[in-house]
């Protein structure tokens, strides 16, 4: 987009991470997205205050375990996953996963580097092989199991649940889903966000699509389908994200997850977190 500039033919940039959206932002290939119905739609805090750039669904990154094999009363904190019980029974995806990157960026922002550092060794010390695949392969793993504890995203538990693979779709019953670090700073959510193109041809028809999908009937289609949390408290959920309950979310500018991700790369790499 910044490299086409006017000749650009986007009207929406749709991404996954509120550190990517502040980017663009910064990156200036956004323009403010004023509407009094987003507004109305979407919490504050789900928002850019410039209006550059509108939340349509968030995704905590949990602690996802075998029901059989691991006990519920022994899950605390992210940062209690790199105890030497859980040696060898750890799963989690690769460093260059986004989904880590913002994890880590967001505990150098809560807890300084070295704390985020020793959190980075101990889980590559655990870990119960070396990273491979997404989200949805650690659960996997676990059915297998390869690994006790999954590191990963709650909307892929719910997309196994409806997968068209009978196997796949059985795999969300043996597991069970925590959210971590409610005592303390909260289970680190992420946002699913789109932002309107400086150069948008389509200006009226792009903020009618995005008041659309931030309003009660296109978030709870949207999250019956992909299984994230709307962003609009009217929006009806699936039930089983509704069988989890509620739970403490961070509370973080977004902005800092693009300020502290080369950091995290950097910790990632002196860990041994391939």
């Amino acid at each position: 987009m910044k490299r086409e500039g006017a000749v650009s033919e986007a009207d929406l940039f749709f991404t996954v991470d509120g550190g990517v959206l502040n980017e663009a932002k910064r990156q200036q290939v956004l323009k403010p997205m004023q509407s009094a119905v987003l507004d109305d739609n979407v919490p504050a805090r789900w928002r850019d205050p410039e209006h550059y750039w509108i939340g349509v669904a968030t995704r905590a990154r949990v602690i996802v375990y075998a029901k059989d094999r691991v006990k519920r009363e022994e899950l605390s904190t992210y940062e209690s996953l790199t105890d030497a019980k859980w040696k060898g029974r750890i799963l989690v995806r690769s460093s260059s996963s986004l989904y880590n990157q913002s994890l880590l960026a967001s505990f150098i922002a809560l807890n300084g580097e070295g704390r985020a550092a020793s959190w980075a060794r101990g889980i590559a010390e655990n870990m119960a092989r070396a990273p491979k695949g997404g989200d949805r392969e650690q659960a996997m793993a676990i059915a297998e199991g390869i690994g006790d504890i999954a590191i990963m995203n709650t909307y892929y538990v719910g997309q196994l649940s409806v997968s068209e693979d009978s196997q796949e779709a059985r795999i969300p019953d043996g597991l069970g889903v925590f959210f971590p670090d409610q005592e303390t700073g909260g289970t680190h959510v992420n946002i699913s966000g789109i932002g309107l193109a400086l150069h948008a041809k389509n200006e009226d028809n792009a903020r009618k699509l995005v008041e659309f999908m931030t309003g009660t009937e296109g978030q709870t289609l949207l999250s019956s389908e992909s299984f994230e949390y709307p962003v609009n408290p009217k929006a009806a959920i699936p039930d089983l994200l509704r069988s989890w309950g509620t739970f403490k979310a961070q509370s973080l500018d977004f902005a800092k997850l693009a300020n502290n991700r080369e950091k995290a790369i950097a910790l990632f790499g002196q860990a041994g977190w391939k």
